[in-house]
């Protein structure tokens, strides 16, 4: 039997019509802006590890003043315990051993050795006898910097020691400063008022990478709460129906969020740093104006109803 035009069996399907749909534009913007995110997150993440994992201790630095032969003199190991950016000093542990003529063994020198210090704490002065051990000494260094500029602080500590043996006579110096420190990038810049015998360094703490990184992050966070807030609480006020009260209460955890936020910060200095004037004093503001507002809203109109 013949079959009319309309036969579905003469008919092409579909599937062997239609091609397959080529990905949008829009999926592919958003795929590629995925992408880089990911890409961006992760080379920051391995700088980030490696710098908290293996460059965060200081490499030693030695500085030497003196004229000895043979190693003479005495090799200090200057190692940086702390720095307190409210106070404004460096505490640093002294290791003082003999080299050359002087010593006897470890930590022992054959002759009387004074040893002057511009510490802040303590005799400026110390005395170690002949043939007995040089014990280990904390001082604590009076430094200048300002914690105002939190993160991006600058404290400096200058670091200046003279030896002489009993007739006066000076010794040579060598000072190795280290530090372990994660939080604090520790770097020793020699001093100009060094001399025979005397060596003066500046001790120049900063906050670490991973600190300031933290630092901003937190406050990038604080950021994007606020305008996500603004664009919350803009909303429900042009919409005429009663804005939900889970939105009044959230700003309201919000505002005590905010504070929280800002003492999680590490090493976070007293009010009035920097970051208080850039986000944090600024974020509490306009939070507090919101729920203000937006409370009044919720009132008046659930007033009406």
């Amino acid at each position: 039997m013949d079959m009319g035009p309309n036969d579905e069996s003469t008919r092409p399907t579909s599937s062997s019509t239609e091609s397959p749909r080529a990905p949008s534009r829009e999926w592919l913007a958003w795929s590629a802006a995925l992408g880089a995110a990911l890409v961006t997150f992760a080379i920051v993440y391995v700088l980030l590890a490696r710098d908290a994992f293996f460059t965060g201790v200081t490499h030693p630095a030695t500085i030497a003043m003196g004229s000895g032969t043979r190693g003479d003199g005495l090799a200090v190991d200057a190692t940086v315990l702390a720095s307190d950016p409210v106070t404004n000093t460096v505490l640093v542990r002294l290791a003082i051993d003999p080299s050359g003529s002087y010593r006897i063994r470890r930590r022992t020198a054959n002759r009387q050795v004074d040893v002057l210090l511009n510490a802040a704490n303590g005799e400026q002065k110390r005395v170690y006898p002949p043939n007995r051990p040089i014990e280990l000494s904390d001082i604590t260094l009076d430094a200048s910097g300002d914690a105002v500029s939190y993160p991006f602080d600058k404290h400096t500590a200058p670091l200046e020691m003279q030896a002489v043996d009993e007739v006066g006579r000076p010794i040579p110096i060598r000072v190795t400063v280290s530090s372990d420190l994660h939080d604090w990038t520790i770097r020793p810049v020699p001093g100009a008022d060094s001399a025979e015998g005397e060596v003066s360094i500046d001790i120049i703490a900063t906050r670490s990478t991973p600190v300031v990184s933290f630092a901003i992050a937190l406050m990038i966070l604080v950021a994007i709460l606020v305008l996500v807030t603004i664009g919350v609480v803009i909303r429900s006020i042009r919409d005429p129906s009663t804005p939900d009260f889970a939105i009044v209460a959230s700003l309201v955890a919000l505002l005590f969020a905010i504070p929280a936020l800002r003492s999680s910060l590490p090493n976070a200095p007293p009010p009035g740093a920097l970051t208080d004037f850039l986000v944090f004093f600024w974020a509490l503001v306009i939070v507090g104006i919101l729920m203000a507002v937006l409370s009044i809203v919720y009132v008046r109109r659930y007033g009406r109803q």
